[in-house]
């Protein structure tokens, strides 16, 4: 079987064929929403809500296949060692190690705080029918970051996230929480250390995420992005300025004055470059940014010192 799958990698030979199959852990279940990411050409897929996929794609024998989802070691298959009707990865956990997080409260009260801004949800301007927001598609991915004191030793608690009741609110997506690179100011890594995805119900609400259990530490701020693991949109015929039908959650766009720093940050998942929008007090000009805003643990008696 080898050699003949060589050869016709040798003499050039490729064809269109469908693959299906499913990702699943080492206890044989499956892995909701991973990503499927063709390392040549940039194409992408994800599994369904039981890990399932089904696609179809040229089956060049230099393709590598990268099957990834956060929690888990990336796995890369070159496609023609898949077997077309039955295709079945497992992949293995990735211990996520997060830097020690020293909170000695004991039986001290405790506080919580808020990261971001609780109200910022959507805006309209220019009609009086507009929903703003941001109408992502599969593979999209913006988030925010929420700055916090950098003296407090304190834990994220619940992440918010606005959908509107435009598109399909009850589309499932991806909550991701970073630590921050300091060089580029983006995004660095992945702390949330498994795979958190929800989705709202009838839209224009805050989806609750409740991340508590996580141990994340915020101490100077993080990076909260929001990933599109389902649908798309589409312009139809009667399309207009005004209206735009999207087949995935449209998560909520505040629009303001930097009152102070203000990071927005965006890019498609197979990218490891992020688009980074860093709007400074006194620029006068005004940011979109995703709605998104969180609370977080701390000490009672923690000194608070203003940055």
């Amino acid at each position: 079987m080898l050699l003949i799958a060589l050869f016709f990698c040798f003499a050039g030979h490729s064809e269109e064929r469908a693959f299906s199959g499913k990702v699943m852990n080492k206890d044989g279940k499956g892995i909701p929403y991973t990503a499927i990411f063709m390392h040549n050409t940039g194409i992408g897929y994800y599994t369904d809500s039981n890990g399932a996929f089904h696609f179809k794609y040229d089956t060049d024998c230099n393709e590598i296949v990268q099957f990834r989802c956060i929690g888990y070691r990336t796995k890369q298959i070159y496609i023609s060692e898949l077997f077309p009707d039955s295709v079945s990865v497992s992949l293995d956990r990735e211990d996520i190690r997060l830097d020690p997080v020293v909170v000695s409260w004991g039986k001290e009260k405790t506080e919580t705080g808020v990261l971001g801004n609780t109200g910022a949800k959507k805006f309209r301007e220019g009609c009086s029918n507009c929903q703003r927001g941001v109408y992502g598609s599969f593979e999209d991915e913006y988030g925010v970051f929420l700055k916090a004191d950098s003296q407090r030793q304190g834990i994220l608690k619940d992440v918010y996230v606005y959908i509107t009741k435009d598109g399909l609110p009850q589309s499932s997506f991806r909550v991701h929480v970073y630590n921050v690179d300091g060089k580029k100011f983006a995004p660095l890594n992945d702390i949330t250390d498994s795979n958190v995805v929800v989705h709202g119900q009838k839209g224009n609400e805050w989806v609750r995420v409740d991340l508590s259990n996580k141990k994340i530490p915020v101490k100077g701020g993080v990076f909260i992005t929001v990933e599109w693991v389902t649908g798309h949109y589409y312009y139809p015929k009667s399309w207009s300025k005004e209206i735009l039908y999207t087949r995935a959650q449209v998560v909520g766009m505040a629009r303001e004055y930097c009152k102070q720093a203000m990071i927005s940050v965006h890019r498609k998942v197979y990218d490891n470059a992020w688009n980074v929008d860093i709007c400074q007090p006194g620029e006068g000009r005004k940011v979109m940014s995703t709605s998104i805003y969180a609370t977080y643990t701390f000490a009672s008696n923690d000194t608070y010192v203003s940055n």
